[in-house]
């Protein structure tokens, strides 16, 4: 079902539906998922389908406009300092997304780019991003895909009607997914992590040796864990001594595996 929704977002980008046409089509396959899961109690799956879908379709309006302006040619290198944070917004857009050797953020691609003080705004078209290693970035993605690698102390990124797809170095990080789907896979480590999705699946690869405990639910979805943790208390997944890093994973529809 997942697909068929995928599918509905891709004619509303197209423009080939309205997002009421959108919503309703939406609003039809989770009644089938309901029939399917039959005894879920009070979980109310009208109310969580309204809310994503009036969260993710309040950026419509934007998304067209960014369509009609059209895009032109980048390539901007900018010096960068490693305690300056770096905020990113992706709008209708495809970023691919590298590490820089040096202490700059390389921006190159077609489409819409802008920056204000340490915001670069990338909208509608195809960028390739370098930077290098911060202290903080924020990451919001509407409409668009995200991919490739980065290492940060703090990571912050937040996935609406899109998809990421990303290897990570951090120290702590957190975000969400609504109406996508959210692939990261860990380099090292982290001391905290507290991840959601919401119409979406989640989906994290513990680095070699991991040691921490997760703290994992999903209301209506599937949660899974390719590797067997050493004890499980609950909701809680211990490996090793469970003492050097924490996650905190939720899905309220969708899917969350753990690898």
């Amino acid at each position: 079902m997942e697909e068929e929704i995928k599918k509905i977002l891709k004619l509303l980008e197209e423009g080939k539906i309205t997002a009421e046409d959108a919503e309703k089509l939406i609003e039809a396959i989770e009644e089938k998922r309901e029939t399917k899961r039959k005894g879920i109690g009070v979980l109310d799956i009208g109310s969580i389908v309204a809310e994503a879908i009036t969260s993710a379709f309040s950026m419509v309006p934007t998304l067209v406009a960014s369509g009609i302006r059209g895009g032109t040619k980048v390539d901007e290198t900018f010096d960068w300092d490693f305690e300056r944070p770096l905020y990113i917004e992706v709008l209708a857009v495809d970023v691919n997304m590298s590490l820089s050797e040096e202490l700059k953020v390389v921006v190159i691609g077609e489409g819409v780019f802008s920056t204000n003080g340490d915001l670069l705004k990338i909208h509608a078209g195809d960028f390739n991003l370098a930077i290098p290693k911060l202290k903080l970035v924020k990451v919001n993605v509407s409409a668009g895909d995200l991919k490739g690698k980065l290492i940060c102390n703090e990571l912050e990124i937040f996935v609406k009607m899109g998809d990421a797809n990303l290897e990570v170095e951090a120290d702590r990080i957190q975000g969400g997914v609504n109406m996508g789907d959210f692939e990261i896979k860990l380099l090292k480590s982290p001391s905290l992590v507290k991840l959601n999705c919401h119409m979406g699946d989640l989906k994290i690869a513990l680095p070699e040796n991991f040691d921490g405990k997760i703290d994992a639910t999903v209301s209506l979805g599937d949660l899974s864990f390719a590797k067997k943790a050493d004890i499980i208390k609950g909701d809680t997944y211990i490996y090793g001594a469970g003492e050097k890093s924490y996650m905190e994973l939720s899905c309220t529809m969708g899917d969350i595996k753990v690898l």
